[in-house]
């Protein structure tokens, strides 16, 4: 998969667009295909058009981030959805759904600018893509959020 440090992205995606790349990614891993540099642009383009969805020019994903995920199964023609279900911080369930989910976001500190980074995760814990392909040191563990999907 395309990462989000990809030189056809923008110099701010390619610093800190993780978390709305990996939100991507749900859809990718659920369908088993990619999307290309010009389709993720395109989404991107409608997130920051909506509000809620990407905040602010650090691609920071808003309230309705979920809308990131149905474009994204929509650009690969897949009848659809994807929606954020459980949230837990430093390891303390803020909500949480349970065994109701299908991936995880795991977001760690590292010794980057931004001190944060997502990565997507399947549904056991075990790491499916980093959008980053540059090197740098992860830290702890911060945050998880779990996604579930389902066909409409």
């Amino acid at each position: 998969m395309i990462p989000q440090d990809d030189e056809r992205m923008s110099e701010a995606f390619r610093r800190y667009g993780c978390r709305v790349r990996v939100l991507l990614a749900i859809a990718e891993m659920d369908v088993g295909d990619e999307l290309t540099a010009e389709q993720i642009l395109d989404i991107l383009d409608y997130g920051r058009g909506r509000k809620g969805v990407i905040v602010n020019d650090q691609y920071r994903a808003g309230r309705r981030e979920h809308l990131l995920i149905n474009r994204a199964f929509k650009t690969l023609h897949v009848s659809r959805r994807g929606v954020q279900n459980g949230r837990i911080h430093y390891g303390d369930p803020y909500y949480w759904s349970g065994d109701d989910h299908d991936y995880i976001l795991r977001e760690y500190r590292t010794d980057g600018e931004y001190g944060l980074h997502w990565v997507l995760c399947s549904r056991d814990g075990d790491e499916l893509f980093d959008p980053y392909d540059g090197e740098y040191t992860r830290g702890e563990v911060t945050r998880e959020m779990t996604y579930r999907t389902w066909a409409i």
